[in-house]
Protein backbone atom coordinates (compact mmCIF):
# COMPACT_ATOMS: atom_id res chain seq x y z
CA UNK A 1 0.00 0.00 0.00
CA UNK A 2 1.71 3.58 -0.88
CA UNK A 3 1.29 6.47 1.57
CA UNK A 4 -0.56 7.90 -1.45
CA UNK A 5 -3.69 5.45 -0.91
CA UNK A 6 -3.46 5.56 3.04
CA UNK A 7 -6.56 7.69 4.96
CA UNK A 8 -5.81 10.49 6.45
CA UNK A 9 -5.20 9.97 10.40
CA UNK A 10 -8.71 11.78 11.47
CA UNK A 11 -10.33 9.51 8.73
CA UNK A 12 -8.66 6.66 10.60
CA UNK A 13 -9.35 7.85 13.79
CA UNK A 14 -13.10 8.14 12.72
CA UNK A 15 -13.48 4.30 11.38
CA UNK A 16 -11.57 3.21 13.76
CA UNK A 17 -14.87 1.65 15.90
CA UNK A 18 -16.22 0.00 12.79
CA UNK A 19 -12.87 -0.82 10.58
CA UNK A 20 -10.30 -1.39 12.75
CA UNK A 21 -9.60 -5.10 12.34
CA UNK A 22 -13.02 -5.82 13.94
CA UNK A 23 -12.74 -9.66 11.92
CA UNK A 24 -9.50 -11.11 13.38
CA UNK A 25 -8.06 -13.88 11.13
CA UNK A 26 -7.23 -17.55 12.59
CA UNK A 27 -4.13 -16.54 14.44
CA UNK A 28 -3.51 -12.71 14.01
CA UNK A 29 -1.87 -13.25 11.25
CA UNK A 30 1.57 -11.79 10.42
CA UNK A 31 0.30 -9.86 7.53
CA UNK A 32 -1.92 -8.21 10.17
CA UNK A 33 1.32 -6.80 12.71
CA UNK A 34 3.32 -6.19 9.68
CA UNK A 35 0.48 -3.62 8.43
CA UNK A 36 0.31 -1.84 11.59
CA UNK A 37 4.06 -1.91 12.36
CA UNK A 38 4.49 -0.16 8.66
CA UNK A 39 1.05 2.21 9.21
CA UNK A 40 2.71 3.06 12.95
CA UNK A 41 6.12 4.08 11.46
CA UNK A 42 4.17 6.13 8.51
CA UNK A 43 2.48 7.97 11.54
CA UNK A 44 -0.69 6.11 11.45
CA UNK A 45 -2.61 4.55 14.71
CA UNK A 46 -5.20 1.04 14.62
CA UNK A 47 -6.23 1.07 17.88
CA UNK A 48 -6.52 -2.18 20.34
CA UNK A 49 -9.01 -5.15 19.64
CA UNK A 50 -11.40 -6.15 22.40
CA UNK A 51 -13.12 -9.03 22.17
CA UNK A 52 -16.51 -11.10 22.84
CA UNK A 53 -16.42 -13.76 25.47
CA UNK A 54 -16.57 -16.52 22.52
CA UNK A 55 -13.77 -14.50 20.05
CA UNK A 56 -11.35 -14.53 22.74
CA UNK A 57 -11.89 -18.41 23.25
CA UNK A 58 -11.28 -18.82 19.72
CA UNK A 59 -8.30 -16.28 19.39
CA UNK A 60 -6.99 -18.21 23.18
CA UNK A 61 -7.33 -21.69 21.81
CA UNK A 62 -5.71 -21.00 18.24
CA UNK A 63 -2.79 -19.25 19.86
CA UNK A 64 -1.99 -21.26 22.84
CA UNK A 65 -3.17 -19.47 25.23
CA UNK A 66 -5.89 -21.14 26.48
CA UNK A 67 -4.16 -22.10 30.52
CA UNK A 68 -1.82 -18.72 30.19
CA UNK A 69 -4.07 -16.24 31.74
CA UNK A 70 -5.06 -17.79 34.69
CA UNK A 71 -3.67 -17.98 38.15
CA UNK A 72 0.08 -18.73 37.74
CA UNK A 73 1.48 -22.06 39.38
CA UNK A 74 3.58 -20.94 42.73
CA UNK A 75 6.52 -22.89 41.44
CA UNK A 76 7.58 -21.21 38.92
CA UNK A 77 5.94 -17.65 40.06
CA UNK A 78 6.68 -14.76 42.33
CA UNK A 79 4.21 -12.46 43.66
CA UNK A 80 4.12 -9.03 45.11
CA UNK A 81 1.57 -7.21 46.94
CA UNK A 82 1.10 -3.80 47.49
CA UNK A 83 -1.45 -1.10 47.86
CA UNK A 84 0.64 2.01 46.45
CA UNK A 85 -0.68 3.60 43.66
CA UNK A 86 3.02 4.89 42.87
CA UNK A 87 4.62 1.23 42.65
CA UNK A 88 1.27 0.00 40.91
CA UNK A 89 2.51 2.45 38.14
CA UNK A 90 5.95 1.70 37.63
CA UNK A 91 4.66 -1.85 37.53
CA UNK A 92 2.66 -1.22 34.78
CA UNK A 93 5.81 0.45 32.57
CA UNK A 94 7.69 -2.92 33.91
CA UNK A 95 4.78 -5.51 33.10
CA UNK A 96 4.60 -3.07 29.50
CA UNK A 97 7.76 -3.93 28.46
CA UNK A 98 8.57 -7.18 29.47
CA UNK A 99 5.17 -8.36 27.12
CA UNK A 100 5.61 -6.23 24.52
CA UNK A 101 9.34 -7.60 22.87
CA UNK A 102 9.23 -6.90 19.66
CA UNK A 103 7.48 -5.29 16.64
CA UNK A 104 6.05 -8.63 15.66
CA UNK A 105 4.35 -9.22 19.20
CA UNK A 106 0.67 -9.23 19.88
CA UNK A 107 0.06 -8.32 23.75
CA UNK A 108 -2.99 -9.41 25.54
CA UNK A 109 -4.94 -8.34 28.24
CA UNK A 110 -7.81 -9.99 30.23
CA UNK A 111 -9.83 -8.03 32.70
CA UNK A 112 -11.86 -10.68 34.00
CA UNK A 113 -13.48 -9.02 37.82
CA UNK A 114 -13.82 -5.16 38.25
CA UNK A 115 -16.42 -4.80 40.61
CA UNK A 116 -14.81 -6.36 43.87
CA UNK A 117 -13.71 -2.23 45.20
CA UNK A 118 -15.78 0.51 43.82
CA UNK A 119 -14.73 2.57 46.51
CA UNK A 120 -11.64 2.21 44.37
CA UNK A 121 -12.24 3.04 41.03
CA UNK A 122 -13.14 5.32 38.69
CA UNK A 123 -15.03 3.53 35.70
CA UNK A 124 -16.06 6.76 34.14
CA UNK A 125 -12.44 7.28 33.56
CA UNK A 126 -12.29 3.97 32.46
CA UNK A 127 -15.10 3.57 30.11
CA UNK A 128 -14.18 7.16 28.88
CA UNK A 129 -10.31 5.39 27.53
CA UNK A 130 -11.98 2.72 26.08
CA UNK A 131 -14.51 5.12 24.36
CA UNK A 132 -11.16 7.05 22.98
CA UNK A 133 -9.92 3.93 21.71
CA UNK A 134 -13.11 3.09 19.62
CA UNK A 135 -14.85 0.75 22.27
CA UNK A 136 -17.83 1.80 23.69
CA UNK A 137 -19.20 -1.55 25.11
CA UNK A 138 -19.38 -2.72 28.66
CA UNK A 139 -16.68 -4.93 30.16
CA UNK A 140 -19.48 -7.26 30.37
CA UNK A 141 -19.79 -7.48 26.64
CA UNK A 142 -16.33 -7.31 25.72
CA UNK A 143 -13.02 -7.99 28.48
CA UNK A 144 -10.57 -9.54 26.39
CA UNK A 145 -8.10 -6.74 25.16
CA UNK A 146 -5.53 -7.79 22.06
CA UNK A 147 -2.67 -5.23 21.05
CA UNK A 148 0.30 -4.68 18.42
CA UNK A 149 3.53 -3.72 19.25
CA UNK A 150 2.77 -0.25 17.50
CA UNK A 151 0.01 -0.07 20.45
CA UNK A 152 2.36 -0.69 23.16
CA UNK A 153 1.52 2.86 24.85
CA UNK A 154 -2.56 1.88 24.76
CA UNK A 155 -1.45 -1.76 26.30
CA UNK A 156 0.13 -0.06 29.20
CA UNK A 157 -2.48 2.85 30.10
CA UNK A 158 -5.26 -0.44 30.00
CA UNK A 159 -3.03 -2.09 32.60
CA UNK A 160 -2.35 1.27 34.11
CA UNK A 161 -6.33 1.79 34.76
CA UNK A 162 -6.86 -1.89 35.54
CA UNK A 163 -3.91 -2.27 38.40
CA UNK A 164 -5.16 1.21 39.84
CA UNK A 165 -8.63 0.09 40.20
CA UNK A 166 -8.15 -3.29 41.36
CA UNK A 167 -8.95 -5.19 38.59
CA UNK A 168 -8.30 -8.79 38.10
CA UNK A 169 -6.28 -8.60 34.70
CA UNK A 170 -3.98 -11.01 33.19
CA UNK A 171 -1.33 -10.25 30.48
CA UNK A 172 0.14 -12.65 27.92
CA UNK A 173 2.06 -12.05 24.43
CA UNK A 174 3.04 -13.86 21.45
CA UNK A 175 6.60 -13.12 21.82
CA UNK A 176 7.91 -14.47 25.44
CA UNK A 177 7.04 -16.55 28.00
CA UNK A 178 6.86 -14.06 30.17
CA UNK A 179 2.91 -13.35 31.90
CA UNK A 180 1.25 -12.05 34.80
CA UNK A 181 -1.82 -12.11 36.57
CA UNK A 182 -3.27 -9.34 39.06
CA UNK A 183 -5.42 -9.72 41.48
CA UNK A 184 -7.91 -7.68 43.21
CA UNK A 185 -6.46 -8.93 46.41
CA UNK A 186 -3.47 -6.64 45.52
CA UNK A 187 -1.14 -8.59 44.70
CA UNK A 188 0.60 -9.54 41.09
CA UNK A 189 2.29 -13.10 40.32
CA UNK A 190 4.68 -12.89 37.55
CA UNK A 191 6.32 -15.44 35.94
CA UNK A 192 9.46 -16.80 37.43
CA UNK A 193 11.71 -19.68 36.80
CA UNK A 194 15.73 -20.50 37.04
CA UNK A 195 17.33 -19.24 33.56
CA UNK A 196 14.28 -16.75 32.21
CA UNK A 197 15.87 -14.01 30.74
CA UNK A 198 14.05 -11.10 32.24
CA UNK A 199 14.82 -11.97 35.73
CA UNK A 200 17.71 -10.05 35.96
CA UNK A 201 16.02 -6.78 35.05
CA UNK A 202 13.00 -7.37 37.49
CA UNK A 203 14.80 -8.47 40.87
CA UNK A 204 13.54 -4.48 41.67
CA UNK A 205 9.87 -5.77 41.67
CA UNK A 206 10.34 -7.53 44.41
CA UNK A 207 12.69 -5.20 47.09
CA UNK A 208 10.99 -4.86 49.94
Amino acid sequence: MSRGNLPSRTRLAEVSGKQRFRKLPARVADNLTLRAFRLAQLGYTFYMQVLTESEASRFLLENGFAEKLTHLDRDTSRTEFTTDVGRRCAYANMLTNHLVTDEKTIACLDITDWAVWPSSQNMDLFYSYRRYLGEPRLLIEAHFHVFTAAEANEFRNILHLGLISLFDVAGVSTTTDFRFYASHDEYIDVSWYEGADWRPTMEWFFAP
